[in-house]
């Protein structure tokens, strides 16, 4: 999947985050299918799919769909392979995941409520 890069920037860069948003399954998956190799009981996967979920997809997705963008500056569009491109996607994620994380510390640090206009992290139920 191409980046777009027809068009307004404003126009491109909520492109380039749907199209980035759109990976998110897959690479969700990916994290998903390591969890179960380690054996433990289905409710911590069903856990760690429900956290991965209700934190990461939702922000603005700057820092991780900047990541395929930055390899197309550095390389050229027409020169990135389809498994370069994957790998910015999936580092792209890496780096929402890592802010994430540090949302969720920083709202049992403030004893924030909500997030993005939902409860915090910390305090959903179960």
């Amino acid at each position: 999947t191409k980046m777009a890069s027809d068009g307004p920037p404003a126009k491109r860069a909520r492109d380039e985050r749907e199209d980035f948003r759109s990976h998110w399954e897959s690479v969700c998956q990916d994290i998903l299918d390591e969890v179960k190799e380690m054996n433990l009981p289905q409710f911590v996967t069903d856990y760690v799919k429900k956290m991965l979920d209700y934190n990461s997809p939702h922000g603005k997705l700057n820092r991780g769909s900047a990541t395929l963008s930055c390899l197309q500056a550095i390389k050229g569009s027409e020169s990135i392979s389809a498994e370069e491109e994957k790998q910015a996607i999936i580092g792209g994620w890496c780096i929402e995941l890592l802010q994430a994380s540090f949302l969720v510390s920083d709202d049992v640090m403030d004893s924030s409520i909500t997030r993005r206009g939902q409860p915090c992290w910390y305090r959903v139920p179960n």
